[in-house]
């Protein structure tokens, strides 16, 4: 199962390095300056995983109605862990508005967060933006310390604070001159720091309560995960547009027609949020959100490669040792996660075996 997460993350970082590209071409390049529009088409464009995944099935032999059964019983089984009780089946109303509620909460706090990052970006610098928001992976264990009951270590800190000095020494190593450029807007750069400092908590926070209240712990399953975000997908495309007519009219983000150039952009911008999500959610439903989170900060060097590759952007020397530090605390962080777990599934069979035969305490 773990093996499956890493090859997860591994798409998921190829899907963000070429979506972080498209992204910055469509904004940059061609002018079209909506974030708000930009994330409500790319988070909307989840709904496509819920027919993907019923033909995904079907073509493994799976009858429709069997994955629908599937589906309905994983939902139900869920709800029975929010409960607190496994005996009683939930009627398909609760079951139904259960699902409802927890996509909209989760849609909210996806977009709520997204959205930050692009506020944040116009208010402080992007050497400062990156290096806080990838403490999201902070955020995470923190929180999966009280959602997830995760075991506190030692060497998990010291993993992540590991990696977070990798994004620092990337970020910061070459923007002194960034940073001086902007010297006499020192109260808009710390409002902006604040800003990113939320963002960096609502993603952290949103990657443990999807993991909490969408995964069950016994038999964790790729199909409800898809399933689920592409609930998330039609939330966010039923409701959430309603800010875009608010932006709109205040002057915030005036909206305008995207030209044939954008909408190809745009469209394959959804595509790559689609890949980069559903293989995002599959990493945390399949490991842990910390795993997932500090995984996606592999993205920062991947990013300089493909600047190399496409750009032909010189990698400095800064870039070679921040990705170094990156990828050692990742390393770290695996190693440690692996043994915790292997620790865990002793203690596990340890006490079903206790259970099984009472009179051996041993």
């Amino acid at each position: 199962m773990r093996l499956a997460g890493i090859v997860m993350l591994l798409m998921c970082i190829l899907a963000f390095t070429f979506q972080s590209e498209v992204a910055h071409h469509l904004q940059a390049d061609l002018g079209y300056s909506q974030p708000y529009f930009i994330l409500w088409v790319a988070h909307s464009s989840f709904i496509s995983l819920l027919p993907i995944q019923f033909i995904i099935e079907r073509l493994r032999g799976k009858p429709f109605k069997q994955t629908c059964l599937e589906l309905v019983s994983d939902s139900q089984k869920l709800l029975q862990e929010y409960r607190g009780n496994r005996k009683v089946t939930p009627s398909i109303k609760s079951t139904v508005l259960h699902l409802a509620y927890t996509s909209i909460a989760l849609a909210t706090l996806l977009t709520a967060g997204s959205y930050l990052w692009y506020v944040a970006l116009g208010l402080t610098t992007m050497a400062r933006l990156t290096a806080i928001y990838n403490t999201s992976c902070f955020f995470a264990y923190g929180f999966s310390l009280f959602f997830l009951n995760e075991k506190f270590m030692l060497s998990k800190i010291a993993a992540l604070a590991v990696s977070i000095a990798g994004v620092v020494v990337m970020s910061f190593g070459e923007s002194h001159s960034e940073v001086e450029t902007m010297a006499s807007y020192k109260a808009t750069m710390i409002l902006g720091d604040i800003i990113s400092c939320v963002c960096a908590l609502l993603i952290g926070l949103y990657e443990v309560v999807y993991k909490r209240y969408t995964v069950i712990p016994e038999s964790p399953s790729i199909l409800f995960t898809n399933f689920f975000t592409g609930l998330i997908g039609l939330m966010t495309f039923s409701l959430q547009w309603i800010p875009i007519v608010f932006l709109h009219y205040t002057g915030i983000e005036r909206f305008s027609i995207p030209t044939k150039e954008v909408l190809t952009y745009l469209c394959l911008n959804a595509f790559l949020g689609v890949a980069y999500n559903g293989c995002f959610m599959s990493v945390i439903t399949l490991t842990s959100p910390t795993f997932a989170a500090l995984g996606i900060i592999l993205t920062i060097p991947a990013v300089a490669i493909a600047d190399f590759l496409v750009n032909g952007i010189t990698v400095t020397t800064v870039e070679l040792i921040g990705g170094a530090f990156i990828i050692a605390g990742f390393g770290i962080f695996a190693y440690a996660d692996t043994n915790a777990t292997g620790y865990k599934k002793v203690e596990v069979e340890m006490q079903e075996a206790r259970t099984e035969n009472p009179r051996n305490v041993f």
